[in-house]
């Protein structure tokens, strides 16, 4: 009997150190191939990598909040919100981290159900060049016809309910005029003079978007790819992952968990705020 459970203590050993290795140790190469591999694709917007995640790009390659959801029933358009708003991605740009967006809201009309202001989470985003300002004055005293920009909600003038539109161009509304709420809108389109304040013109410029760039942990996956790895997202400890082939390259906390991009000594000889054309 003795002899037995010596024979067996070398299997039962093994056995005990599989069972308490973590389940996403035991899958770094699945987790490599799934990220390294896999972008996401839908319509016009194609090849995006880190830090975004969906479609058949797997969540733990991207921050829990860079979710893109694709929509095949209309167009292949793909969506994003940010900050319990949803916007349309109208382009997207991996080698310098830009994407185009629009605010869903304003495909319906001029006047939204709930006048919300424009506001991005500036810890993932920050504004891209060249937007320029637009504010939509809304439940307004003191209009008339002879103030650029006033306009009826509907574009079929059957409504009395009217907003005011000034582009930052015109500078400060009339001191007349008395609003009580306003909304802020980035756009691409330049509405400078008089007679571009049309409704099509106005609601054009929206649509058309504005741009923003994704600053989330772009120096850190630089230096992951660097080391041969994939760019991932370790949603239990909030944290960018470096997935590689096997473990090298990985440094552990004493929790077991993977300790993340300060473990690599490569440091990126690139611009820290200009992607390779492989959209990470």
């Amino acid at each position: 009997m003795a002899s037995l459970l010596f024979m067996l203590l070398p299997h039962l050993m093994i056995l005990l150190i599989l069972i308490q290795i973590p389940p996403y140790l035991s899958s770094n190469d699945d987790n490599y191939t799934s990220c390294a591999d896999t972008r996401y694709d839908c319509g016009k917007i194609n090849n995006i990598g880190f830090p975004f995640w969906g479609g058949n790009r797997p969540k733990q390659c991207g921050h829990p909040l860079l979710q893109l959801n694709c929509d095949p029933d209309h167009d292949s358009t793909t969506y994003i919100t940010i900050k319990n708003m949803r916007y349309r991605v109208l382009q997207a740009y991996p080698e310098n981290q830009t994407m185009k967006i629009a605010r869903v809201d304003y495909f319906e009309g001029l006047c939204p159900s709930k006048a919300v202001n424009t506001s991005l989470d500036f810890e993932l985003f920050d504004y891209g060049p060249g937007n320029k300002n637009l504010t939509l004055f809304y439940h307004c005293n003191g209009l008339s016809n002879s103030i650029p920009g006033f306009l009826n909600c509907f574009s079929n003038r059957t409504s009395n309910e009217y907003f005011y539109a000034r582009p930052e161009a015109l500078g400060a509304p009339p001191s007349s005029v008395v609003c009580r709420t306003s909304v802020f809108i980035p756009l691409l389109l330049q509405l400078d003079v008089e007679v571009e304040l049309s409704w099509n013109n106005i609601e054009g410029a929206i649509q058309n978007g504005f741009l923003v760039k994704w600053i989330g942990s772009v120096a850190e996956c630089f230096k992951c790819m660097n080391s041969g790895g994939a760019c991932g997202y370790d949603w239990n400890s909030n944290q960018p992952t470096c997935y590689c082939k096997d473990e090298s390259g990985y440094s552990y906390l004493d929790d077991g968990h993977i300790k993340i991009f300060d473990a690599f000594a490569t440091s990126s000889t690139q611009d820290d705020h200009v992607l390779p054309n492989s959209g990470m």
